[in-house]
């Protein structure tokens, strides 16, 4: 099969989420993916080049991959688009890929990957939709993004987008079933498939040869931790900043960018803090390692319109560590209260922490080992091939 992916992330991103775990699979499994990055200007990727920012985003390779895709890996192409013109408005980011569209099919006629299945991340790309000479096209839905603050902010009509995409798909996977539910009324053909996790990489926090960064070793102990992006929108940074002076003895660990998607979140609160540990991004073959050192791992999230419809990526791979793990009580992950602390106030997460330093034991450990080794990118990809090839033969039949 040939996959088109309009990921709407670039695929050196510090953070990988479902499109590049999903998409690398797919190539491992003999599909050929192009992997399209967003558009971008030139004229800012060119002042990141020439002051050598976001070296992560291989600058450099972005600018070779507009004249021709890069082979990342067997079967795993990466090409980038252009934008020429803003994308507040519908009108534009239509252009943007009216004008890209050209440069696309170029690559799909170079790489012979005609009838292709082309499979939508972002909205805003609805305006390729029946346009490229697709066999299919798939919407992967992975947020609610009309309540995700960089796209309300950035991309206006980004819900007529979406209703658009809806329509037009053959099939629609979701990753929280809150999110299938309202994507089910403008496609029947709408598919729940949660988010997965990693698990051959994260079990190596408990690896004995997996040597702790000497940063975070020296970390006093109990150590809660916790890895990801840190929005506004997402962290709840008053829950950390409570558990935090409810309880000096613990130590709190912070790793991941600040202000991924939005500049609002306000760690001022924090800085007085002697408990609370900032550490930053870290190499994603690094986390495993860091993760070995915490205690408890925690998802502090905020109660809103995104997070009801949130399904974290990091859920299965903190169980893939073997560690206790407490999170709000997001409701994408209230069926899993026997095996994880969920927590629906502030008084209840910190209880709830008290009780996973207590009873940590072995036997919880394997219980949430064998909830992520059910819960791969592999086992999802083999349900989101399954449902593809069963659409295709009734197609055929």
């Amino acid at each position: 099969m040939n996959i088109i992916c309009i990921s709407g992330v670039l695929y050196d991103y510090k953070l990988w989420n479902n499109r590049q775990h999903i998409m690398t699979r797919m190539a491992n499994r003999g599909n050929r993916v192009i992997y399209v990055e967003p558009p971008k200007s030139i004229l800012l990727q060119a002042l990141k080049l020439i002051f050598g920012v976001s070296p992560e985003q291989n600058t450099g390779k972005w600018f070779r991959r507009l004249f021709g895709s890069e082979e990342r890996q067997k079967n795993l192409f990466i090409f980038s688009l252009i934008k020429f013109l803003p994308t507040k408005y519908r009108f534009s980011r239509h252009l943007n890929y009216l004008l890209n569209l050209l440069w696309l099919k170029r690559e799909i006629r170079k790489k012979n990957m005609d009838d292709a299945v082309l499979w939508i991340y972002t909205p805003e790309a609805v305006t390729l939709a029946g346009r490229i000479g697709e066999s299919l096209i798939v919407y992967d839905c992975v947020d609610e993004y009309t309540a995700q603050p960089y796209y309300s902010k950035n991309f206006n009509g980004i819900d007529k987008n979406e209703i658009e995409l809806l329509r037009k798909s053959d099939i629609v996977f979701s990753s929280a079933k809150n999110l299938a539910k309202k994507k089910k009324k403008y496609n029947t053909n709408t598919y729940f498939i949660p988010n997965a996790g990693d698990y051959e990489h994260f079990i190596k926090a408990t690896h004995e040869e997996t040597k702790i960064p000497d940063d975070i070793a020296k970390i006093p102990h109990p150590c809660l931790g916790f890895v990801g992006a840190m929005d506004n929108y997402k962290l709840d940074i008053k829950l950390v900043l409570y558990l935090a002076v409810e309880r000096p003895d613990w130590s709190i660990v912070l790793i991941g960018q600040v202000g991924v998607s939005e500049n609002s979140l306000d760690l001022s609160s924090i800085k007085d803090c002697g408990n609370i540990y900032m550490f930053g991004s870290k190499k994603y073959n690094d986390l495993p390692a860091y993760i070995k050192n915490f205690d408890v791992c925690l998802i502090p999230y905020r109660f809103n319109e995104y997070t009801k419809n949130c399904f974290p990526i990091k859920f299965f791979e903190y169980l893939a560590t073997g560690k206790p793990v407490v999170v709000s009580g997001l409701p994408e992950l209230e069926e899993y209260k026997n095996i994880v602390g969920i927590a629906h106030n502030y008084e209840e997460f910190l209880e709830l922490i008290k009780h996973a330093l207590k009873n940590g034991d072995e036997l919880q450990k394997k219980e949430r080992l064998s909830l992520a080794r059910n819960n791969t990118w592999d086992s999802k990809v083999s349900r989101q091939l399954e449902i593809i090839e069963s659409f295709i033969r009734g197609q055929n039949n």
